[in-house]
């Protein structure tokens, strides 16, 4: 997998390098790691759950853009009786109210839909839905023309509860 992500990062990279300005459309790779609040309400129950996807957005104007994002995270249990997969696609709304020389903070939030599967080594198998809401705080910032790296962390909320947080990083190309 390792091979992949780095052959589409190079490839990402090399386009980037050729287009001379921004767009409105954005196309990316991304990299996720989630954090638990609390144990009766939780993001995931692996061990150490890192992820990985794809995100496209598209700029309305140089305040404010929309997005969508899928991610796949799969990993060992906490409890090592078995192993969790996640299937997670979010959009989200981004305000970017300021920008410095290559560097644009913002603010997110967004509706995210995870789908869990457990595979207990009992043999028994649990999947559940779940419906959350997102809001971050990232940073965006222009690599080359075309070429963006994305910083971001998010917390999580179940509607009544923050359940954790989730940091990425990604890079986008601007077409």
């Amino acid at each position: 997998m390792k091979r992949y992500f780095s052959i589409a990062l190079v490839l990402l990279l090399t386009v980037g390098t050729v287009s001379a300005q921004d767009g409105s459309w954005t196309v990316g790779l991304i990299s996720s790691h989630q954090h638990n609040f609390k144990a009766e309400h939780r993001l995931s129950d692996m061990n150490n759950p890192f992820g990985y996807g794809m995100a496209l957005g598209y700029s309305m104007n140089q305040y404010a853009s929309f997005g969508v994002t899928g991610e796949y995270f799969s990993g060992d249990l906490q409890s090592k009786l078995g192993e969790e997969t996640l299937w997670r696609g979010s959009f989200s709304a981004f305000l970017f109210p300021v920008q410095w020389n290559r560097v644009r903070p913002y603010l997110s939030t967004g509706v995210v839909y995870t789908h869990q599967n457990l595979d207990l080594d009992s043999g028994a198998e649990e999947t559940d839905n779940l419906l959350q809401m997102r809001h971050g705080l990232g940073l965006d910032v222009v690599i080359i023309p075309g070429v963006h790296l994305n910083l971001e962390t998010a917390v999580y909320s179940d509607g009544l509860n923050f359940v954790g947080n989730v940091n990425s990083f990604g890079f986008r190309y601007a077409f």
